[in-house]
């Protein structure tokens, strides 16, 4: 991305500092408030999954 435009936007609550981006593209990251992991395609910023972390 040369532009520097933004591609997409994904709202998180308190998201953690650090992520990861898997060998597929697909981004890690977490949600301190949320308590979730979420996984995002890193091409459309679509949520590919989430996960409740919270022990209820």
């Amino acid at each position: 991305m040369k532009s520097g435009a933004v591609l997409w936007e994904f709202k998180a609550i308190d998201v953690s500092k650090s992520l990861a981006i898997g060998f597929d593209g697909t981004i890690y990251f977490g949600s301190y408030t949320e308590k979730k992991v979420y996984a995002l395609d890193g091409k459309t910023g679509s949520k590919k999954w989430e996960f409740n972390t919270s022990n209820k």
